[in-house]
């Protein structure tokens, strides 16, 4: 059996933690083992994934669990689950996770986003920034597109 941590069930589903706990104390989840190092309370994947709003294949599900462990680049891979998707909204705290534990692919990602306004407010100004951060960290196309703007704009750098 698949478990997950009730934090990652929150950003899977968009339901808040207090939902979700009230699930359990109905009956309807139920809590798996006690709790992790982190404190955080476990639950079962599969009736969380019925509400994900997509089916999920064995490498969707190794993913969620790798990103549930704190795997940036797994964070980074259900992010882009849910912009497949069509969910932007729900792929921003995942990106955001994966940000903030060095992913330069989520970087990217993340600037991109800001850039085009999907999921959030646009900012093209702090999208760049994140997209400069990407090619700091060695990411292939964040230099290509760095070095193409700045040639562009006249900033030969």
């Amino acid at each position: 059996m698949n478990i997950i941590s009730l934090d990652t069930a929150m950003l899977l589903t968009g339901q808040t933690k207090r939902h979700l706990r009230r699930r359990i104390a109905e009956g309807h989840l139920v809590k798996e083992g006690g709790a992790d190092p982190q404190g955080r309370t476990h639950i079962a994947l599969a009736p969380i994934a019925a509400t994900i709003g997509f089916p999920l294949t064995a490498e969707d599900v190794e993913a969620i669990l790798q990103a549930d462990a704190g795997q940036a680049a797994a964070q980074h891979e259900v992010a882009l689950m849910f912009l497949t998707a069509g969910k932007p909204e729900r792929a921003l705290p995942w990106l955001q996770l994966a940000v903030e534990n060095g992913c330069a692919d989520a970087m990217y990602t993340y600037g991109e986003n800001l850039i085009s306004g999907l999921g959030v407010p646009p900012n093209p100004t702090v999208g760049f920034a994140w997209i400069e951060k990407a090619a700091l960290k060695g990411h292939g196309l964040a230099q290509q597109v760095t070095h193409e703007l700045r040639i562009r704009l006249g900033d030969r750098r």
